[in-house]
């Protein structure tokens, strides 16, 4: 068939297609997925590292964020594949030039290529920090959210959640 004639056909798109061999990776569900939020505000010391405590699910399909104690999300038995998590935190009062920073950790290890880092241009700012990145995770494989401020006192943290949801097989 010659280009033009191809270029000038055009796809109905109540046309149904066969297929003759195998098609793989269609429907998947993105499960399991999660977004969790935080109710109230959560204190972050000066300068350290803190797991944020995101504590309200609003969607967790397969229960494998832990909203209670952790604050974790694991790979669920027969789910490993590639996982794609968010997060997002509000710091509040960092003073010009004081930083706030959001990382995700996984198995406990924090990832530096999702480090994300800001600066206050200005006095008692509420400091806007998120981040996003893609796993290819085990089963038993766990996620978490750190962030750390240096305001060079204990602030707090609001508007805070945390996501992910499973891509794909691998």
């Amino acid at each position: 068939m010659a280009i033009d004639k191809i270029q000038s056909e055009s796809i109905n798109l109540a046309d149904t297609f066969a297929f003759t061999g195998t098609v793989t990776g269609a429907g998947e569900s993105n499960k399991p997925s999660f977004y969790a939020t935080r109710s109230g505000a959560q204190s972050i010391s000066n300068n350290t590292y803190t797991k944020l405590q995101v504590n309200t699910e609003v969607v967790d399909t397969n229960s494998a964020y832990d909203n209670s104690s952790n604050y974790r999300f694991t790979v669920p038995s027969g789910e490993a594949g590639l996982y794609s998590f968010t997060a997002r935190s509000s710091l509040n009062n960092v003073n010009d030039d004081q930083r706030g920073q959001i990382v995700l950790a996984v198995n406990g290890t924090r990832d530096s290529k999702t480090m994300h880092r800001d600066y206050s241009t200005g006095a008692d700012q509420a400091l806007y920090v998120g981040t996003t990145g893609i796993f290819n995770l085990s089963v038993g494989d766990y996620v978490e959210v750190f962030v750390l401020q240096n305001s060079g006192a204990t602030e707090d943290a609001d508007n805070n959640f945390f996501a992910g949801y499973k891509i794909c097989s691998v």
